[in-house]
């Protein structure tokens, strides 16, 4: 994985508030109920697993035949994760996830895929004891083989990104007092990935909806990406930018309607919004639109966490580059601000500062969860007995004319209970909000799948 993309992927876990929420009926066993009475292994087998294949990883698991077993696991590379249907529930399925390990691997999960009440993950020079850490949800061991297995019972509608995560002792330790080693790669047995750089592993359930404005079509004509460098006095370095402009932009006689993109990179490329923009204005979903794609870079964590001098950046430098170059709106009905986690949560304070530019912020997945002065060095009971930062300048501002779009995975419930919080407060104020809960987790799948959605829902009307 690239650097940008698993600070996306964990950085929000990374010293997250303690939170529990509902995440739509995740089930971690899927399958009829087990008799409490079977002392049969293989009747065992049967009840969690049906007649499917796990039954026969199962038996040979049982068998101690290790190299039988790898070679089977071999063979459903493709396949995995396994998905079947729930003969209870038509609208759900029963998928499993399967890795086959090495020898000092203790512990299997989908760091990704987080419910019920997720606890801290403290940097490692956290001042004090460690709190408790947040993990994924755990694999089983097969029968003491290598082989790790996991069964959800998702809703058939689907489509998560994911990566498989282990924990080792360091080489040389012994298991009472040896430090874990973990790692988090792509799923070697599902060749389905997110992007050019392969950020997450897919999986897509049989009704999960089209990804409609992605794939370029015939007939589309396509936008214009021009790459910059623009030297920030406030931030004391260069910004690279690229701004998209829609076709036909050169004979335009209108102002086209403004949207800035924070970790532009990761966006334009793996996420495909310029495809996505590209359709939209085909289809006439939205008016001439430019967008501009602000890169993340290695300061991102201090640009994107409630900074004003990236804010400064934005508003007094990066905007008035952008509109005395191109033939853009200054309409703040019309000008948006978008970002997914740190960089929700950036657009968001942008906003609320500078309503005469932003009227509009696009969220996916926002870290509305960080307290004030906040950093990774926090304590996790400081984090935990102080409130967000951001929510508390919502609730302490007076309502201001900006409208938002926001969505959250269901998977991702440190991300949920402050989306839903903020999004209460804000309707308690007056504020328009479109808010989209989806089965999701937190990484660009889910944000590619909706950003299209919240593009139209911010500029694609009037703007009221």
């Amino acid at each position: 994985m690239t650097t940008t993309s698993r600070v996306l992927l964990s950085v929000a876990f990374a010293a997250a508030v303690l939170a529990s929420a509902a995440i739509g009926g995740v089930e971690q066993w899927a399958g009829t109920s087990r008799p409490a009475d079977l002392q049969d292994p293989d009747a065992r087998d049967r009840a969690e697993f049906g007649q499917g294949p796990m039954l026969a990883l199962a038996r040979l698991a049982r068998a101690g035949d290790a190299a039988a077993l790898q070679r089977e696991v071999a063979l459903l590379r493709g396949r995995v994760p396994l998905v079947e249907a729930d003969p209870a529930a038509p609208g759900r399925r029963i998928v499993t996830f399967l890795h086959f390990a090495d020898p000092d691997v203790r512990l299997v999960m989908l760091p990704q895929l987080r419910f019920g009440t997720v606890a801290f993950a403290e940097a490692a020079d956290s001042a004090g004891a460690p709190g408790p850490r947040s993990v994924g949800t755990p694999f089983k061991q097969l029968w003491g083989s290598r082989l790790w297995y996991l069964r959800l019972n998702l809703p058939s509608t689907a489509r998560i990104g994911y990566t498989v995560g282990v924990e080792r002792l360091a080489s040389g330790e012994p298991a009472d007092t040896g430090r874990p080693v973990s790692d988090e790669f792509l799923d070697p047995l599902n060749p389905s990935a997110l992007g050019v750089r392969g950020d997450v592993s897919v999986v897509t359930l049989p009704d999960a909806p089209p990804e409609a404005w992605l794939a370029r079509r015939p007939g589309v004509s396509e936008g214009r990406l021009d790459a910059q460098s623009i030297r920030s006095t406030v931030l004391g370095d260069s910004r690279r930018v690229t701004v998209y402009t829609p076709a036909g932009y050169d004979a335009m006689k209108v102002q086209a309607r403004l949207l800035f993109v924070f970790d532009g990179d990761y966006f334009a490329s793996d996420l495909r919004v310029p495809t996505i923009l590209d359709n939209l204005h085909h289809e006439r979903r939205v008016p001439p639109t430019i967008a501009v794609f602000v890169d993340g870079q290695a300061t991102r964590d201090r640009d994107y966490l409630n900074s004003a001098p990236f804010a400064d950046f934005v508003v007094k430098e990066l905007h008035p580059w952008v509109t005395s170059r191109y033939r853009v709106t200054r309409d703040p009905r019309y000008t948006a601000v978008a970002g997914a986690s740190f960089g929700a949560l950036q657009a968001a304070f942008i906003a609320l500062r500078n309503p005469a530019i932003f009227g509009s912020v696009l969220s996916q997945s926002g870290a509305f969860w960080p307290p004030a002065a906040w950093s990774p060095a926090m304590p996790a009971w400081q984090v935990l007995e102080r409130d967000s930062a951001i929510i508390d300048d919502y609730v302490r501002t007076p309502r201001q004319p900006i409208r938002f779009y926001m969505d959250c995975g269901l998977y991702e419930p440190a991300m949920l209970a402050g989306n839903r919080r903020l999004r209460d407060v804000l309707r308690s104020k007056g504020y328009a909000v479109t808010y989209v809960e989806r089965a999701g987790t937190h990484n660009g799948l889910a944000w590619r799948q909706s950003i299209g959605e919240g593009i139209v829902a911010l500029l694609g009307g009037d703007g009221k």
